[in-house]
């Protein structure tokens, strides 16, 4: 793909993250349709369904995503893996984003990014009147154009090779949010779970680095609010706070210690 055939309008999301970091979570348990709007109202600017390690697939996902649309929360979707009808269906299913685990090239990134556009740019399959485009249908460019518009790919960085690679990665046009894995990324790097390990430390400075020289949006998922706090002011935009089901045994072990002190 080149630059030019990657010149679409910028998602909304992306844009503000240019100016703050823009916070989410994982949906790992609580695939409720009412969630992305009790998310919406807590102040979250996008929420993640996740089919990788979940065990739930994307009929489990459809009633939030389109839920999501409608609260005006970015809904993204990471697929278990680098295959074409997990991303197609998933876009098909209305997400606004998709997030791709294990991407260790930029030959893997372009391939998985030509998915997501509809060509020229891409090799999207076309299908209107549907979740996809909340069932508006209308003039097949026109619509085509939109979802190019609407629709951005973050590949995680989770491998030495990754790591590597992030330059490359980076530099491509149909790459939006390079992602980073912690816990994966320092498991590979020999150092499990230990986040400010010295080599952990420059692996994310990497990432930062090409974000920064590719104009891209530099993406993180932090299992705490101290880490959150610590990336997000490092640099990276697109910051996810835990998964549902910490935020709920946080919330609950908050009110029960206030409640026992009272």
């Amino acid at each position: 793909m080149s630059d030019t055939e990657g010149a679409v309008q910028e998602n909304q999301l992306l844009t503000t993250a240019r100016t703050r970091p823009v916070f989410g979570t994982f949906v790992i348990e609580f695939f409720s349709p009412g969630l992305p709007t009790l998310l919406k109202q807590a102040g979250a600017d996008w929420v993640l369904f996740d089919l990788e390690h979940s065990g739930f697939g994307l009929d489990s996902a459809r009633a939030p995503i389109a839920v999501a649309r409608q609260a005006g929360i970015t809904a993204v979707v990471r697929v278990p893996g680098p295959q074409q009808h997990l991303v197609s269906t998933a876009l098909d299913a209305g997400a606004d984003a998709i997030m791709v685990p294990w991407v260790e090239s930029a030959a893997d990134a372009e391939r998985i990014a030509s998915w997501i556009k509809y060509p020229p740019v891409g090799v999207r399959g076309s299908a209107f009147g549907i979740a996809g485009d909340q069932y508006v249908g209308g003039p097949a460019e026109a619509a085509q154009r939109a979802a190019d518009a609407r629709t951005f790919f973050l590949p995680q960085i989770e491998t030495p090779n990754a790591v590597e690679e992030v330059d490359a990665i980076a530099a491509l046009p149909g790459v939006d949010v390079p992602f980073v894995g912690p816990l994966d990324l320092s498991t590979n790097l020999g150092v499990p779970g230990d986040f400010t390990a010295p080599a952990v430390e420059r692996a994310l400075e990497r990432v930062l680095e090409a974000c920064a020289a590719h104009s891209k949006v530099p993406g993180i998922f932090a299992p705490t609010v101290s880490l959150a706090r610590r990336w997000s002011d490092m640099g990276f935009r697109m910051v996810s706070l835990a998964a549902d089901t910490a935020l709920l045994r946080w919330a609950f072990a908050d009110g029960l210690e206030a409640i026992r002190k009272g």
